[in-house]
């Protein structure tokens, strides 16, 4: 009877091994579901850039090239343009905001080689239709830039000399 009950507790010892060890392989295989969203989400973001940019663009410089998709910034023509400006005014300073949701920033490997922008008609039509040439001549504005001349963001891809 005792020989029983040792040999009974042996294998509820076994027993409770190979349920910790499941446990920590089903705990290994949730960590490896996780990652696979992750990638599927990086796929599916690389496949949607994929299919705005024109066919010659190679697929491997999404990696090296920041893509920005304009038209997605906003509906409206001026809530667009001061999300394309405040988004790589971000992006230059290595800060979030939510205009880079709309670009391939996650997907860039190591600092970007250069820009395109997804939408550039459409941000040529926004500029027309908004009075931002007026605006421009403004001595107000001129003031202004004159004042902000000091915080003017610089670009590793274009030296001004």
């Amino acid at each position: 009877m005792e020989a029983d009950k040792e040999a009974l507790e042996g294998q509820l010892e076994g027993y409770k091994k190979r349920v910790d060890e499941l446990e920590a392989r089903v705990r290994e295989l949730e960590g490896i579901a996780v990652q696979k969203e992750h990638l599927e989400a990086q796929l599916a973001g690389l496949s949607s850039f994929k299919e705005t940019l024109p066919e010659p663009f190679p697929q491997e410089a999404l990696l090296r090239v920041l893509v920005l998709d304009y038209p997605n910034l906003g509906d409206k023509a001026e809530e667009r343009v001061i999300a394309l400006i405040e988004g790589y005014w971000a992006f230059l300073k290595g800060e979030d905001h939510p205009a880079l949701r709309h670009s391939n920033r996650e997907l860039l490997v190591g600092e970007p080689e250069g820009m395109v922008l997804v939408g550039l008609e459409k941000l040529l039509l926004d500029l027309a239709s908004l009075p931002l040439a007026r605006w421009l001549r403004t001595h107000a504005f001129r003031l202004e830039a004159l004042l902000q001349e000091g915080q003017r963001p610089s670009s590793p891809r274009l030296r001004e000399e």
